[in-house]
């Protein structure tokens, strides 16, 4: 069974909106009987809120999902030159008027958090599950941006579907989640081949999700993407497909099965990359088949 959509919303940098993004997100826990997260899910949103209101000054995305036995919060903001940074534990809070502190919190409630950036944007994550130690627990972080590479080329993605591209993110962070909290699961070849793949495909898929999840928030269908790389970076994006397709037909990893439409998009990313780039051709609307 495929998991659910998340649930988003795009939210303007007002002071009200780290209690609009708190009732948001608890609100949206009843419909997958995640009631028991309220109290996290509430603070770790509001925290997130208030740190995109305050520097990002710009409207802000939030999304909030199921993830494994418990929940995911995503904020994603237009400032990836302002990275999260804790507040230093040794230090008095009482000293220094810098944020950072509610950060400390998210990271003692969180099983795992990070962020990503990309050249236009960065999203923090925080996953939520049962048993905490509220042990602070150090980031995860992925950075997209990369020194421009003389055979990168300008490629444009045209009509690409919401649907099938935040399933797509979503596909992944649950493989990233559970590889990592069972790393027993794949053989040492397997784990470098799909950390190499994550790696290389960062600047092409990264822009997507940010791009995706923001269309979600605004209630729309599809959205395009502009992106500058190489026909490697951007076929990494299908060689993770075909991957998880691998795993799902061995059942080795809960987050292998994938909807035929994501199959179908990431399949059209990696030909329509390669047509433009090795063919010359002006780019075409997606469509499946």
């Amino acid at each position: 069974m495929n998991p659910p959509d998340p649930a988003t919303l795009r939210l303007d940098p007002e002071p009200v909106c780290a209690q609009q993004a708190r009732r948001f997100a608890v609100g949206a826990l009843g419909q997958w009987g995640l009631e028991r997260f309220e109290q996290d899910v509430a603070l770790c949103t509001a925290e997130l809120a208030t740190n995109a209101m305050l520097h990002s000054r710009r409207p802000f995305t939030l999304a909030v999902r199921p993830a494994g036995e418990g929940v995911r919060i995503d904020l994603q903001d237009e400032r990836p030159d302002l990275l999260p940074e804790l507040f230093p534990a040794d230090i008095d809070p009482l000293a220094s008027g810098t944020t950072g502190r509610g950060l400390r919190m998210v990271a003692c409630l969180a099983a795992r958090w990070g962020y990503f950036t990309t050249e236009a944007a960065k999203t923090v994550w925080v996953e939520l599950q049962d048993g905490q130690d509220y042990e602070p627990v150090a980031p995860l972080i992925e950075v997209a941006k990369r020194p421009p590479r003389p055979d990168g080329r300008r490629l444009r993605f045209i009509g690409v579907p919401v649907k099938a591209a935040v399933a797509s993110g979503v596909q992944i962070d649950d493989l990233v989640r559970e590889l990592q909290m069972q790393p027993e699961l794949l053989t040492r070849d397997e784990s470098k081949l799909f950390h190499e793949l994550l790696e290389l495909s960062a600047p092409t898929r990264l822009v997507g999700r940010h791009l995706a999840f923001r269309a979600a928030s605004e209630g729309r269908d599809s959205f395009d993407v502009e992106v500058v790389a190489t026909i490697e970076e951007v076929g990494a994006v299908s060689e993770i497909g075909h991957f998880l397709d691998d795993l799902d037909r061995r059942s080795v990893v809960e987050a292998g099965h994938v909807a035929p439409e994501v199959t179908a998009m990431r399949t059209w990313v990696s030909a329509e990359a390669r047509a433009q780039v090795l063919d010359g051709r002006e780019p075409r609307p997606y469509g499946p088949g």
